[in-house]
């Protein structure tokens, strides 16, 4: 069973949180790439990739590195 875990973030966590997907969504745009071509190359779902982009605390490390990976991999 999967827990939310921006509860157990303090706000300005959270905001950070939401502000690098925020950042990861403006490269991907910049790149002029889809989410779904993105979410592709990187092997996740669309869905883990708007999670990302959202800045959903729950997606791991991994699931970050890999996304960008996929957008810029000499970055």
């Amino acid at each position: 069973m999967k827990r939310n875990e921006s509860v157990l973030l303090p706000e300005s966590r959270q905001a950070e949180a939401q502000a690098l997907g925020e950042r990861i969504m403006q490269l991907r745009q910049g790149l002029k790439m889809r989410q779904a071509d993105a979410a592709s190359r990187a092997g996740m779902s669309r869905t883990t990739a708007i999670r990302i982009e959202k800045g959903d605390p729950g997606r791991t490390l991994a699931q970050i590195l890999r996304y960008l990976h996929a957008m810029a991999p000499d970055v």
